[in-house]
């Protein structure tokens, strides 16, 4: 057995992965941890949030049975079986990057997240160690405006933002999920999130503050990733999220140089 902790969002995975006659796929899944999400790869704790024992079975099963504080989920043929009293999640099969991702987004949307944070659709790039999170609906033009600023700031990500509380300290981090774009490396590091940037597309670069809190709740309602029975809990950490934190409308002109020659004088030194 190989154990590998996981570190995001400031959440410990450990996933214990066991080896079998045929360690073939076992393999190949280890690897893909350490290589294509080896940022997130942390050091061994002794209290980790989640478990999460990978074996190989030969052979996908499906499991119907309901276990008193278990749960079984059943996603394109691969069994997550999930024991909450315990905190572990049994898969029976090595995943691949799909199934890989949307098993750690299950568990940070469904179990984890909830109370302390939630998920939002955006872009976001960080900037001496502050990040800024771009919204606006499809089309807006978030991932342009994060690939407008590299070189000048650190892309995040362009389509997925992790904002928790932390001890009443706001924090940004990075997710797991595939973005437009892979030119950016992706690592469990943490930034205090600058403001909240609504993006719109003009012929000149400018900025306004909105302090109109319950057109920034609806607006920040539209970009929230979650699963519909967890509205109502996190709802009152979302109001929280606007009460103490900034937001503004950005005028984006698509001109690299101008850009960021107005983040840098305009947007960082709010």
């Amino acid at each position: 057995m190989e154990e590998i902790y996981f570190n995001i969002g400031d959440f410990v995975i450990l996933f214990k992965i066991l080896t079998s006659e045929k360690p073939y796929h076992s393999a190949k899944f280890i690897e893909m941890l350490k290589n294509d999400y080896g940022g997130f790869v942390a050091e061994k704790t002794s209290k980790p949030d989640f478990s999460v024992t990978v074996f190989h079975r030969g052979g996908y099963a499906i499991n119907s049975r309901k276990l008193k504080g278990s749960k079984t989920v059943d996603f394109n043929a691969t069994l997550f079986h999930i024991n909450l009293k315990r905190k572990i999640l049994h898969l029976g099969n090595p995943p691949g990057p799909f199934e890989f991702e949307f098993m750690i987004n299950y568990l940070l949307g469904v179990y984890l997240l909830p109370k302390t944070g939630f998920i939002l659709h955006g872009s976001s790039v960080g900037y001496k160690g502050e990040s800024y999170i771009f919204e606006g609906p499809e089309g807006a033009g978030k991932s342009t405006t994060s690939q407008l600023l590299k070189g000048l700031c650190d892309v995040l990500s362009d389509d997925s933002v992790i904002v928790r509380n932390i001890k009443g300290s706001w924090q940004t981090y990075q997710t797991l999920l595939n973005e437009k774009n892979f030119n950016f490396k992706k690592t469990s590091i943490s930034n205090k999130p600058k403001g909240l940037f609504f993006v719109k597309k003009a012929d000149e670069c400018k900025i306004e503050k909105i302090k109109n809190k319950e057109l920034i709740l609806r607006k920040v309602l539209k970009q929230l990733f979650t699963y519909q029975d967890k509205v109502s809990i996190q709802f009152p950490l979302l109001v929280k999220f606007v009460n103490e934190n900034n937001f503004y409308n950005i005028y984006v002109k698509k001109d690299e140089q101008a850009f960021k020659k107005f983040f840098k004088k305009e947007v960082s030194t709010l």
